[in-house]
């Protein structure tokens, strides 16, 4: 099975497959074709936008966006964009989701508890949720992975469990 550092990490790629575009598309609706420069450019610090392209494409701008700024994003324009359709459990689930972040990025050799990754998971799927349900289901299976050991969750380990041992009473009464 994988480390919970590579589940935690894969979630977050998913979640933010998710979570790009969306934050695109919603700062596009509200501050309309001057979205990147405005809603991102202009608000984010030096240190928040280094590395970050000045202009492009829809596509181009959504794929320079990492999660970390996709969070800060969804929380700095929570008033005036993002409460509009989510509710405030949305932002309290990505401000959660800040901390695991930062935790994944500074690690080191360290890895998160089993408590923790579910925790994470979770978390994601939540928010995902009402943005992407397709992608929240997809974290879903990482959790039902790292909580069971299968991305089909409890029911199936049950009911291998219930086979084998009717297997076994079987070959005891036979």
């Amino acid at each position: 099975m994988e480390s919970n550092h590579a589940q935690v990490s894969q979630g977050f790629r998913i979640l933010l497959g998710a979570l790009a575009p969306y934050i695109a598309r919603e700062l596009g609706n509200e501050f309309g074709g001057n979205w990147w420069d405005t809603a991102v450019i202009n608000t984010l610090y030096d240190e928040q936008k280094r590395d970050l392209p000045l202009t492009g494409d829809w596509a181009t701008l959504v794929d320079s966006l990492d999660v970390a700024r996709c969070l800060l994003l969804f929380d700095l324009h929570w008033q005036k964009v993002f409460r509009k359709k989510l509710s405030v459990d949305n932002r309290t689930w990505a401000k959660e989701l800040v901390g695991v972040r930062n935790k994944l990025a500074h690690l080191g050799d360290e890895d998160f508890t089993d408590d923790d990754t579910w925790r994470a998971l979770d978390t994601m799927s939540r928010l995902a949720e009402q943005i992407d349900p397709e992608s929240a289901e997809e974290i879903r299976g990482l959790l039902r992975t790292s909580r069971y050991g299968s991305a089909d969750g409890s029911t199936s380990i049950t009911e291998a469990s219930a086979s084998s041992a009717a297997a076994k009473s079987k070959k005891s009464t036979g």
